[in-house]
């Protein structure tokens, strides 16, 4: 099986932009904003809260209201992340803000955060906005 491309980032304006296209997975007339229920059937996603919580907020509403779901580790009394096996060793465990199992994309404005090389090693795909 040959390699996707990572779908754009999410962003309004600009050259990845959400704005309708002819077949972009909206339904109903033309720039109603309601999504297509299943346009991201499939996808766990997890939104890196450094990017700023109205940006995260906004990204966080698109991809549930297109079907998306989000992938979040229930924090324990010390308010830490669960530890989750890595991909490629189910053995080895790290602390992680979200399951490296279930996730199949990271949605961030930078790579500098710390599950990056575990998302890699996951072939989790970081989206930039």
């Amino acid at each position: 099986m040959l390699p996707q491309p990572p779908p754009p980032p999410l962003v309004a304006g600009g050259k990845h932009s959400n704005a309708p296209a002819a077949d972009d997975g909206r339904s109903g007339a033309a720039g109603s904003g309601s999504l297509r229920p299943t346009l991201f059937a499939g996808v766990w996603f997890f939104v890196n809260p450094l990017m700023g919580s109205d940006l995260a907020e906004k990204i966080r509403t698109i991809l549930l209201r297109g079907g998306a779901r989000e992938s979040v580790v229930p924090e324990t009394n010390e308010g830490a992340g669960l530890s989750h096996p890595t991909a490629t060793d189910a053995g080895a465990r790290q602390r992680t803000r979200f399951d490296l199992l279930e996730t199949t994309h990271v949605v961030s404005t930078e790579i500098e955060f710390p599950e990056y090389a575990a998302c890699l090693e996951a072939k989790i795909r970081v989206v930039q906005s």
